[in-house]
């Protein structure tokens, strides 16, 4: 049974969260750190915060065990918790992630082989595929040696120097420019770490995790327990507003984006908005 909601900005986080509650109840049960979880993700009144506004326990994990990645944007799930999404340095180049923490700063368990944020560091299993490095690129060492890359295999060569040189903690330097390119896309030269970080701020999600992704963008199970009326409005990091009138046109939103890479921030839907929701009574 399907029943029609007007939802203003206050009430969408009830039903945010009670879909997510709804999902643990299908399958294996979730933990109270991966609701959180999907419930930040889900959120769609996110704002993006400086990453100095972040607890101080968050940005001590960041300092601690992601040092040596790129922290690339900071968010806020009001009344849930934080998103913080991460870009891979040396051999995580084209990989991203993201962390959770909740409102006290507390790193979430995100059930992906995540021991409780004790691991250093990009995890494979928590991380997914933003865009290719283009082979061969070149590494300066702490001692200002250079180590060419010829392909995946060659970090090999990373490692193998931090073996003959112990007293060295520093991370390998990636020597701009280099060339990236993005699933059925031209190759793209990236000069400097700004352009790095941009570059992984234009990242496509519908691929990530395996193609999980719903159609605003968001990971994680199928929330298929209400949809978004259409059509519905959102405004976009310059102040212009872009209406998506199907399902179709959530593609001018990603292309948005292409036509402006120096953008950051997400969306902000324009409330109200209607939403279809499902019950458990049936068809």
């Amino acid at each position: 049974m399907k029943i029609l909601f007007k939802i203003i900005a206050a009430s969408f986080l009830l039903f945010m969260i009670g879909c997510d509650k709804g999902v643990t109840n299908q399958g294996d049960a979730l933990s109270a750190d991966e609701q959180l979880i999907e419930a930040i993700r889900a959120s769609l009144n996110k704002v993006t915060i400086p990453e100095a506004q972040l607890p101080e326990t968050s940005k001590n994990v960041i300092g601690d065990d992601y040092a040596d990645e790129l922290t690339l944007d900071a968010m806020l799930a009001p009344e849930l918790g934080y998103e913080v999404f991460m870009g891979g340095k040396v051999d995580h180049v084209g990989k991203r992630s993201e962390l959770y923490f909740n409102l006290e700063g507390r790193k979430l368990k995100s059930g992906n082989g995540d021991k409780g944020g004790k691991g250093r560091g990009f995890d494979d299993k928590d991380s997914w595929k933003c865009f290719e490095l283009i082979y061969p690129v070149t590494f300066i060492m702490p001692d200002e040696s250079s180590i060419t890359v010829e392909s995946e295999a060659g970090f090999d060569a990373l490692k193998a120097w931090y073996e003959v040189n112990p007293g060295y903690e520093a991370k390998p330097q990636l020597q701009y420019p280099v060339q990236i390119q993005f699933e059925d896309a031209a190759a793209v030269t990236i000069n400097n770490e700004v352009e790095m970080r941009n570059a992984y701020r234009r990242c496509d999600n519908e691929d990530r995790r395996g193609g999980h992704e719903d159609r605003d963008g968001r990971n994680g199970r199928d929330r298929s327990c209400f949809d978004l009326v259409l059509p519905a409005s959102f405004t976009m990091p310059d102040g212009s507003t872009i209406t998506v009138e199907t399902d179709e046109n959530y593609m001018l939103l990603r292309t948005w984006y292409a036509d402006h890479p120096d953008a950051a921030g997400h969306p902000a839907l324009q409330y109200p908005v209607e939403i279809v929701y499902e019950t458990d009574a049936g068809d």
